[in-house]
C-alpha cells in the first residue's frame, strides 16, 4: 500500500482507501466557515435541510437568521413556485414538488401544539410563511392563529384571547428582501362609531 493511505472495509466487504491528504484537505475546507457558508448558500433547499443534521456547527449556520436572509436574497432573483402545500386538517401538511428532482411527496406532521388539539386551516401564504388559523373547544369554540415557517419548522402562536372583538380580517405581510421580520395586519370592528 502507498504511503499516506489507509484501508478499511465497508459493510458489504468492499475495500475503502483513505488518504491522509484528502482528510487534511476536508478538514481545512470544513474549518473555513466562510467557504462552507458560500457552498451552502448555493445548494437547493431540500439538500440544505438535510445538511442541518451533519453537525451542530452546520445546524447553527443554516439556522442563523443572517444566513436565511442571504439565502433568500440569492434565490429570489427569479422566484418560481417550488410546489404546492396541501392542508389535510389536523396538523398534517403535505408538500407536492413541481419539479422532477424531488422524491414525490413529503409529509410534514410537526405542527403539534402541545396544549391545544384542533383543526388547522391555511389562510394565507406570503414569501414562504404561512398564516394559519386553528379552532378548538374549551367550553366554547375558540379560533386562534399561527404564523408558520415550514422550511425551518418554527411557528409563532398569535394570542387572540386578549382581544374582546373578533377580527374582521387578518393578513400577513412579509418581504424577506426588505426585512427578516413579518407584520400581522389585523382589522377589527369597533362597538361604537368612531
Amino acid at each position: 500500500m502507498e504511503r499516506g493511505l489507509s484501508e478499511t472495509m465497508n459493510n458489504s466487504g468492499k475495500r475503502i482507501l483513505h488518504s491522509a491528504d484528502h482528510s487534511a484537505a476536508a478538514e481545512a475546507i470544513g474549518g473555513n466557515g466562510d467557504l462552507v457558508r458560500g457552498i451552502l448558500l448555493r445548494l437547493p433547499i431540500k439538500s440544505l435541510l438535510r445538511f442541518e443534521s451533519v453537525s451542530k456547527k452546520w445546524l447553527s449556520l443554516i439556522s442563523d437568521p443572517h444566513f436565511s436572509q442571504s439565502y433568500t436574497r440569492l434565490r429570489n432573483i427569479n422566484p418560481k413556485p417550488s410546489g404546492l402545500l396541501l392542508n389535510h386538517g389536523y396538523a398534517i401538511f403535505q408538500f407536492i414538488h413541481f419539479n422532477d428532482d424531488g422524491d414525490g411527496n413529503e409529509s410534514w406532521d410537526y405542527l403539534s401544539y402541545p396544549d391545544i388539539s384542533g383543526r388547522y386551516t391555511i389562510l394565507q401564504s406570503c414569501n414562504g410563511l404561512l398564516l394559519c388559523s386553528f379552532a378548538y373547544w374549551r367550553g366554547n369554540s375558540v379560533l386562534e392563529y399561527l404564523i408558520i415557517n415550514p422550511t425551518t419548522k418554527q411557528f409563532f402562536h398569535f394570542p387572540t384571547r386578549q382581544y374582546k372583538n373578533p377580527f374582521v380580517a387578518i393578513n400577513l405581510a412579509f418581504d424577506p428582501l426588505k426585512s427578516p421580520h413579518y407584520k400581522l395586519v389585523c382589522v377589527g370592528r369597533a362597538k361604537k362609531p368612531v
